[in-house]
Parts: C-alpha cells; structure tokens; sequence
C-alpha cells in the first residue's frame, strides 16, 4: 500500500508519546507494514519504528506552516494522518484496512476518514458504515484520523492558520471552489479516543491509563 503514517505533535506534548507509542503498538496490525513518521519541533520523539521530522517551528508561527514542512518530507503518494493525543483502543485488522485502502484509491477520493460519526456532519450514506461527506458539509476538512491524497493535502494548505481554523476555514474553502471527494468509514467502536483537547487532558486519558495499566 503506497502511503505512509504521519503523526501530528509538538514538543509541548511530548508527556503524551510514551502512552501512544504503547497503544499504537500494542493495537496496530503489524501486517501494515509502512513507513512512519512524527511531527516534533526540536525533541526526539524516541518512538519505536518512528523516524522523527523535526520541524523548527517558530512558536509564534501557526499550525499549518510546520504541517506543510512535514508533509513535503513523505515520499509515498497518500499519508494516514493521526494525531499523538488518538489513543487506540482496537485493532483495524490488515483485512478491513486493505478494504479501505483499495476504496480510497480505487474511488479517486481525496479524504477517507476512519473515525466516529458526529451529528455536525452532513452526510449520505453509500454502504453499511460508508459515508460520502454532501459538497457543504462542516468539517469536510478533518485533522481526524484519515487517509488522505498527498497531493491533495499539501493543496489545502494556502494561508497560516491554526489546526481548528484549518478544520472550519479550509473547508468552506474547499466546498465553495470544487466538487470534492470525501467520505469516512464511521466506526461502530471507537478505534481511538482523544487523550487531548486544547492543552487539556481528557476524561478518556485517565480512563484509558487506568485500563490499561499506565500511569497518570
């Protein structure tokens, strides 16, 4: 499969890679076998089988210019965005993401999210579990989890933004200048929960941690 795992941090979150690095191994299908990479600053992320993309960023620069160095550095055509704050919490077995995979590229679509459904979407569903975002869709740019066209992705990017004025922004952006190809496969179990939320740490993180035998 041509694509590669990009994993969005920042050194200001680094307390939080030890707990994904574990859970990520820990429900990853090792059949999956892809390059992976993580976004830090300055820091070695120091993350098993994760070459790190340090991106220098200046703290007062926004979100998207360190996303858009990171992304010129992937070298395979399509990119698996996550997040360090996605803790896992099921396995996506080699068979079922093989069967993504092979939509994404075999239906031209430009986002395939793999996430839980959200009532904030606007949607039509064209299988069990497969949704097409409708072309004015909230949210049809997504930093969920989501396979996503590389060339596509770098395009998204044309302003200094932060990641939630990218989400909002970008995709009136995107609905109002073309017909877009965006779908996700919604998850009947959540395949991972955020541990994170502007700076904050989860309810889920201390349940999580407390699951799974890892300290708070």
């Amino acid at each position: 499969m041509n694509f590669s795992i990009l994993v969005g941090s920042c050194d200001s979150y680094s307390h939080l890679w030890p707990k994904f690095s574990y859970l990520f191994n820990k429900y990853w299908d090792k059949k999956i076998d892809v390059k992976k990479y993580i976004i830090t600053e300055t820091l070695d992320a120091n993350i098993n089988g994760f070459e790190t993309i340090k991106i220098q960023n200046n703290k007062n620069e926004n979100y998207t210019v360190g996303l858009k160095i990171a992304l010129n550095k992937i070298q395979t055509d399509n990119v698996l965005w996550l997040q360090d704050d996605y803790f896992f919490r099921k396995t996506i077995e080699y068979s079922e993401f093989v069967n993504y995979y092979n939509f994404f590229i075999h239906h031209g679509i430009w986002r395939f999210g793999i996430h839980d459904n959200s009532d904030l979407y606007d949607t039509t569903e064209i299988n069990k579990n497969l949704y097409l975002y409708n072309q004015f869709s909230h949210y049809t740019i997504s930093m969920q989890a989501s396979l996503w066209n590389l060339k596509f992705f770098k395009s998204c990017i044309d302003r200094k933004e932060s990641i939630w004025d990218f989400e909002v922004e970008g995709s009136k952006r995107l609905n109002t200048s073309t017909i877009h190809r965006m779908c996700f496969a919604a998850q009947e179990k959540p395949w991972y929960l955020e541990a994170c939320k502007k700076g904050k740490l989860t309810q889920d993180y201390f349940t999580i941690c407390k699951e799974e035998g890892l300290d708070s």
